[in-house]
């Protein structure tokens, strides 16, 4: 949530991965919604790859607060999904995308520049992580179990430092 606006991103319906960020207004009186409007994650759109089941957290920049006064971080998830679930093999990512969100509340200039990287969790074959949980704590990002290539219902917790530039380092 930002400024009164509530994102969703990714997912993936029975006939394949949505590359899609949603995000809509709540009515302050009754908290409906009306509609969803939506940005591409790739191509010409917020600049991210399509994923499903990802983590992601809004956060306040003070730094750009005239013009881009939120960062949204993307990280993880699945890619490929042609069902329920992540692929078996090079099913997930180890991206992690730090993106900007306007005074409008839209969502643009996704990069993996300056943040680090997922890496290879500790039993898996290959880089990523998908599925998991996660909370922030102060400058801390928490990654709690989720779920990686050759690794399943992972029991670790993975944690990030967010430094002065909001950017994710650190990553353990």
């Amino acid at each position: 949530v930002a400024n009164g606006i509530i994102y969703s991103v990714g997912g993936f319906t029975a006939s394949g991965m949505v590359g899609n960020i949603y995000y809509a207004s709540p009515n302050p009186t009754d908290g409906s919604i009306d509609s969803w409007a939506t940005t591409a994650l790739a191509g010409g759109g917020a600049g991210a790859t399509s994923v499903s089941y990802p983590y992601v957290f809004v956060r306040a920049n003070p730094s750009s607060a005239g013009s881009a006064p939120f960062n949204m971080y993307i990280m993880g998830g699945c890619i490929g999904a042609t069902g329920l679930g992540c692929p078996s093999v090079g099913g997930y990512t180890p991206d992690v995308y730090k993106c900007n969100i306007s005074t409008a509340g839209l969502v643009s200039g996704c990069s993996t520049s300056g943040q680090m990287q997922i890496g290879t969790v500790t039993g898996a074959s290959s880089a990523g992580l998908g599925a998991m949980a996660g909370t922030v704590y102060a400058n801390y990002i928490y990654l709690m179990g989720g779920l990686a290539e050759g690794a399943t219902d992972l029991k670790v917790t993975r944690y990030a430092r967010i430094d002065d530039s909001n950017n994710i380092v650190n990553i353990s």
